[in-house]
């Protein structure tokens, strides 16, 4: 498994010859609509997740990012970057189990987290 940066460093920048057009994603929750807007740019074939994200989802929870594409985040895109292309995204594998993974890592906490710099309220 190649992680997305690593594939963007050995093709230079350029989305076009690291492949991502023949990539698919497997995720737990739907793409919140930055990453939706992301996964467009790179031009991913196909995105499957388990469950929706009814606060943020970009693949039609909230948007269709996923349908609709996403421009360029300035006036001139990256060499190599899809501009606009969308990507089809199916939700609904395993759902119930998606919901548990993420109960179950938020009952764990991060330990990776990095320690806040200011005291975080607790509500009673």
């Amino acid at each position: 498994m190649i992680a997305i940066d690593e594939m963007l460093e050995a093709s230079q920048g350029s989305t076009t010859a690291a492949g991502f057009d023949r990539c698919d994603l497997y995720v737990t929750v739907e793409p919140c609509i930055m990453c939706a807007g992301a996964l467009s740019l790179l031009g991913f074939r196909q995105v499957y997740y388990g469950c929706g994200n009814d606060r943020f989802g970009g693949c039609g929870s909230i948007l269709r990012v996923n349908e609709e594409g996403c421009g360029a985040c300035s006036g001139h895109p990256p060499r190599g970057v899809h501009v606009g292309r969308g990507f089809p995204a199916q939700g609904g594998l395993f759902p119930e189990e998606a919901v548990e993974l993420l109960r179950e890592f938020y009952a764990a906490g991060n330990p990776a987290a990095p320690r806040p710099h200011r005291p975080v309220r607790k509500e009673p």
